[in-house]
């Protein structure tokens, strides 16, 4: 979509990205610069991805 993402639509895009390239949690984790448990706490609703993380998976998404 060319909509603009937000923290929310963030997490969507980042199962997308994962789908795309086959990434394992822990794979993503490490792309992203965090540990496992933060991504799960992500994808599962009870944090959201602070601005540093934001920031890295749009740099992520511009590289692919």
């Amino acid at each position: 979509g060319g909509e603009s993402m937000d923290e929310t639509t963030a997490v969507q895009e980042m199962k997308e990205y994962m789908n795309r390239h086959e990434l394992t949690q822990s794979d993503f984790a490490r792309l992203m610069g965090v540990c496992p448990s933060a991504v799960s706490h992500w994808f599962s609703g009870t944090r959201r991805p602070n601005t540093k993380s934001f920031v890295v998976f749009l740099r992520l998404i511009q590289e692919e």
